[in-house]
């Protein structure tokens, strides 16, 4: 893939009749305050000093207004600020309670100045509706504020859950627990994808590389200042993503002390029972209501550090919270399985019947004719044989009647813990230096598994931890003079996932499944295999009406680790007309973790006619080692992902009229592809591929025929089939040892203009292009690949034949995953036209129509599917399936459809899928671009 730079152009016209000189541009956490200062005939005064003052964290700024009157604050904390107009001759001019939140651009108006001494202070509260009315930037955003987020109780404590209020949020399934897992992925913002937001915690990327939705930390409301979310148009600054941009800001100490406690509680006694677990006999039956728990305490504190600038001006501020999740998460209805009885486990079918009730007749492997009794002597069975029955518990209810005989709901844990500490030190009254740090606790303890280890009734448990989390930022910001800012950042971020059962009840050591292993270093977890019973779950199932209880396993233990390093660096100045916003954004990420794949063997015991040891019942298959497909992989890798941004932009805030003001910007970004350091990564590139060195695949022929004997044959083979240069059927479609190469193939204008310039009224509309970075998982997948990983499957066999190694089967055709080579980056184009109307009373209207377009989305395709109408031509048909082994011209009984359209054969008598594919030697080659 090759090396892509971005270019991302925004423009945003924004609108005040007042403005004349620069608008403002935000820093990561920042906002910016602007006005303009006249006399009392309206005319424009230069020279006037404004100061903006936050006497809660001790900031104060003083800028002087421009020939035009105008003023701006370009970099200010998120607070409640008192601005202030003085200049010799007039009476000051002070509006309390201008509320500036996170990354936004707030106009507050006209300063009018009457003649008198400039001792005496006219002070009026800020207009709130007035301060809604977005005339400084043409973004699309919303914001919801601490007091929004203490106020409002939240299922879960997930502050997430408010993105459903915000317009052009899609919303899909509701978070109810307090978890990191997924914790972006429930949304979609202006019909971008799920994967594609950016959520930062002050400013620092919070999010698992893996997969872009989850994230590394959360914070718990009661720490929250506000969350910003910009959905459209967003400036030249915001990079990274193109699906929105979600910023948290944890709230700072103040020049008061503040704290707090609580504790929230849901408890299953205040619930009701469910409708089946009613209509199956409730409590009394053995189906009381679910286990529902959830346990909150948390506490706050914040104030100034004492000795740290005089005792009427402390300098130095603290804020610290704390917040333990006890959370018993409920089944939501209960798993009901079919088990082994006690009888069968011995060997006895005489009872047992399909799901239609039916008597299930046990055939002798080796003589096809059924067993007497339907039993299976004990000195028949399959060493291990047992043992992969009695990991299954025993029938605890009839309730199924031969559906199912078990049924269990057992609730899962997620304990968690948050720890949260920022300081904010006024160094002086020019500079300003944060630092915040996280830490997370997170695990998800699943009583019925999941991902890597999994199983249909409560084994054990398995724990997913995530993290520790932790992130950890630094932002220092100086005023060189009242119109040169700047701000540098610094936020590293860590995390993981690690996946794995809590105990050994799992393993082959402790259920006595000691089945071979064709890779014995593989399975360093020791897992038991994967047990399968029913088969394809898009076939027929292996019993009628019947689902048996499985594990599943995919290369338990699961290791991952993140480390998120980001420096951000933004530069503002004020000169005359613009205010020139300039940045550069480093971020280097790692994404360590170890592969998905069958390392403890995938078995399969299911009921197939085609095999012919088939017993015709599962059990019956598993109790003498039969099996239907046997498949391990042969390595367990680490991977070490790595990649690097580099971005720069301009932004230019630029009043080009008295009720127009264009907000310009162009960023520029190196997005370097994702690669694997330990050198392990292969692709599917079609250009490379040669068919002369495809792989045979061995074919069908019949040794006899009327009826046909199949046995397997290598294409190569010359002469008439025999017993001796044929191999069993089951061989048919496997890679002939040798014979070919395992690796071919594999090498961003918007505007606002102010109608009718009392900024109660603004016309606003954009335009932008943004663009996004694919998660790590897309590139990740191919880890898999041959041959660095072989996954060898065997058919129709037993067990007991297994001696060990590779060697005993040949190799089956594998799916593999394909790259793009020209690495085009996701691009997002986003528009919006729209009024806002101040109505009064703090009441703003807003109307708009916002859209967006996305180009170069990842995207997977089979590039190995069959040409359409493939399996109708005569050369595709299998010799096997017709008389004396000889492919008609003609399908006989040619349904009338296929005659009638005037097609030969019908499709049914078709080779199998992989004889047929363009590219020979693989299976499906998921191509993503």
């Amino acid at each position: 893939m090759r090396h892509a730079i971005q270019a991302s152009i925004l423009s945003a016209a924004g609108a005040a009749i007042v403005l004349i000189g620069g608008g403002p541009a935000r820093a990561q956490s920042a906002g910016s305050i602007t006005g303009t200062v006249k006399d009392s005939t309206g005319a424009a005064l230069p020279g006037a000093t404004v100061t903006a003052a936050n006497s809660a964290q001790g900031v104060a700024q003083s800028v002087q207004t421009s020939p035009l009157g105008v003023f701006v604050f370009p970099q200010l904390p998120p607070g409640t600020y008192e601005v202030k107009a003085e200049l010799s001759g007039f009476k000051s001019a002070a509006r309390s309670n201008v509320i500036l939140t996170t990354k936004s651009a707030i106009n507050v108006g006209d300063f009018m100045l009457e003649v008198g001494n400039v001792s005496e202070t006219v002070t009026v509260e800020a207009d709130v509706g007035r301060l809604q009315v977005q005339t400084e930037s043409a973004e699309r955003s919303d914001l919801v504020t601490n007091k929004q987020l203490r106020d409002v109780a939240l299922n879960g404590r997930n502050i997430v859950d408010f993105m459903k209020l915000v317009p052009g949020v899609i919303a899909g399934a509701t978070q109810t627990t307090s978890t990191v897992t997924n914790v972006v992925a429930n949304f979609n913002i202006n019909g971008t994808r799920n994967d594609q937001h950016e959520y930062t915690v002050d400013g620092v990327t919070n999010l698992n590389l893996g997969n872009n939705t989850g994230a590394l930390v959360t914070i718990n409301p009661d720490a929250l200042e506000e969350v910003k979310v910009l959905t459209s148009n967003y400036q030249a600054e915001y990079g990274r993503a193109g699906g929105g941009f979600i910023a948290l800001t944890t709230r700072s100490g103040t020049s008061e002390y503040h704290g707090g406690g609580r504790y929230f509680r849901r408890h299953d006694s205040l619930n009701a029972n469910t409708y089946f677990n009613n209509a199956r006999g409730g409590s009394a039956a053995g189906f009381p209501r679910p286990l529902y728990r959830y346990n909150y305490y948390g506490w706050d504190f914040g104030g100034p550090v004492p000795f740290v600038g005089a005792k009427d001006d402390r300098k130095l501020f603290f804020f610290a919270s704390q917040e333990y999740y006890d959370q018993l998460v409920p089944q939501a209805s209960s798993i009901n399985r079919r088990v082994p009885t006690a009888a069968e486990r011995n060997g006895d079918f005489s009872q047992t019947r399909d799901g239609n009730g039916n008597l299930v007749v046990i055939r002798d492997p080796l003589t096809g004719q059924p067993f007497p009794g339907n039993v299976i002597p004990s000195n028949r069975f399959y060493g291990p044989g047992q043992a992969i029955l009695n990991v299954f518990p025993l029938p605890n209810t009839g309730a199924g009647g031969n559906a199912y005989n078990y049924s269990s709901q057992v609730p899962s844990e997620y304990p968690r813990r948050e720890d949260i500490l920022r300081l904010d030190w006024q160094v002086a009254s020019a500079t300003r230096l944060s630092a915040r740090f996280v830490y997370n606790k997170d695990e998800q303890r699943f009583a019925y598994g999941t991902t890597t280890a999994a199983w249909d009734w409560p084994l054990t448990f398995t724990d997913r931890k995530n993290g520790p989390g932790k992130t950890l930022s630094f932002t220092l910001t100086h005023s060189f003079s009242p119109t040169l800012t700047n701000e540098f950042v610094f936020g590293a971020g860590r995390g993981g996932v690690n996946i794995g059962p809590v105990d050994d009840k799992y393993t082959r050591a402790a259920t006595g499944i000691d089945v071979p292993l064709l890779y014995g270093s593989a399975n360093a977890g020791d897992a038991m295999p994967t047990l399968s019973f029913d088969g394809n779950p898009t076939a027929t199932v292996a019993v009628a009406n019947q689902t048996f209880a499985e594990t599943s396993f995919n290369g338990t233990p699961f290791h991952q680790t993140f480390v998120i390093n980001s420096f951000i660096d933004n530069l503002t100045k004020v000169w005359g007309k613009h205010t020139f916003k300039a940045g550069v954004y480093y971020q280097r990420a790692n994404n360590q973790r170890t592969s998905f794949g069958p390392v403890q063997a995938n078995i399969d015991f299911s009921n197939n006619t085609a095999n012919p040891f088939n017993t015709a019942h599962p059990y019956a298959n598993a109790l003498l080692g039969v099996y239907t497909s046997y498949s391990q992989a042969s390595v367990k890798l680490d991977n070490n992902f790595f990649y690097q941004d580099v971005s720069a932009y301009l932004q230019d805030t630029w009043k080009a009229g008295t009720r127009v003001t264009l907000d310009l910007g162009v960023r520029l970004s190196h997005y370097q592809p994702i690669y694997d350091k330990e050198g392990q990564l292969s692709f599917f590139n079609p250009s490379l591929y040669d068919a002369s060195k495809a792989p045979r695949i061995y074919r069908g022929v019949c040794l006899t025929v009327n009826p046909c004997t199949v046995r397997a044959i290598d294409p190569a083979v010359t002469g008439a089939p025999t017993p001796a240069n044929t191999l069993p059927a089951a061989f048919v479609g496997r890679l002939v040892p040798d014979s070919g190469d395992l690796t071919n193939g594999l090498g961003r204008a918007a505007n606002a203009w102010d109608v009718t310039g009392d900024r109660k009224t603004v016309l606003r509309g954009g335009f932008g292009v943004t663009y996004d970075r694919i998660r790590t998982d897309v590139i990740a997948d191919a880890i898999t690949n041959p041959p660095t990983v072989l996954t060898p499957t065997l058919f129709y066999g037993r067990l007991q034949d297994l001696a060990g190694g590779a060697s005993t089967g040949a190799l089956a055709i594998t799916q593999v995953v394909g790259m793009d080579e020209g690495g085009q980056v996701p691009t997002v184009y986003s528009y919006s036209i729209g009024t806002q109307r101040d109505v009064g009373k703090g009441i703003v209207v807003d109307v708009a129509y916002v859209g967006s377009r996305s180009r170069h989305n990842p995207r997977q395709r089979n590039l190995n599917s069959l040409p359409y109408g493939t399996t109708f031509l005569r050369s595709s048909q299998d010799p096997t399936r017709f008389a004396d082994g000889v492919v008609p011209a003609a399908e006989p009984n040619l349904p009338a459809a296929h005659r009638d359209a005037g097609l030969p054969f019908s499709g049914q008598f078709a080779l199998p899928i992989d004889f047929l594919r363009p590219y020979q030697g693989y299976g499906d080659i998921l191509y993503r671009s």
